[in-house]
């Protein structure tokens, strides 16, 4: 499976979770295995900028951190509220 086919799973997966009424106990894990792969592939992403010294690096690596602290932000906040 494509990357972008399996971060595309995660995501129907919240989406379907979240349209749900109620709480949802697979929600935490879908939110964990988000995490997960967001920083794994941030990761992969940018070791390929520096080994052909992407000229907009530090631009996307910031993009990354910005996105990268909302996610982990928004798993903070549920793990709150539960």
């Amino acid at each position: 499976m494509s990357s972008i086919k399996f971060f595309l799973g995660i995501l129907n997966s919240l989406y379907e979770v979240m349209c749900r009424q109620g709480i949802c106990p697979e929600l935490g894990a879908i939110l964990r295995q988000l995490t997960a792969y967001t920083t794994f592939h941030f990761a992969t992403e940018e070791k390929y900028f520096d080994k052909f010294a992407y000229e907009l690096a530090v631009e996307h690596k910031e993009q990354h951190r910005q996105l990268l602290a909302k996610v982990n932000e928004f798993n903070q906040r549920f793990d709150l509220e539960r």
